[in-house]
């Protein structure tokens, strides 16, 4: 017993799921480079606030919130965009 062959979607539909598509890459590479260029506007902050202090328990967190989220982010932008990424992966 053989499965009847799987209807393909009209092509409207199909074009509509590539700009929705699209659409989410370019909006996770914009919060990308906006959380990059608040980084950038607040480093001259976080050297006198943080840095300068007594390290502590809370420096370590601010080290692993404000460094490691970045490197996160980019793991996140690269398995989205990268077709090679499977969701076993």
């Amino acid at each position: 017993m053989s499965l009847p062959a799987p209807s393909l979607p009209p092509p409207d539909v199909v074009a509509e799921a590539v700009r929705h598509l699209q659409a989410g890459k370019y909006f996770q590479i914009a919060a990308y480079v906006m959380l990059l260029y608040d980084h950038m506007l607040t480093f001259s902050d976080e050297v006198e606030r943080i840095w300068k202090a007594r390290f502590s328990g809370a420096t370590l967190l601010f080290l692993i919130n404000r460094y490691v989220t970045p490197l996160q982010f980019i793991i996140i932008i690269d398995a989205f965009n990268d077709p090679i990424w499977t969701t076993s992966a």
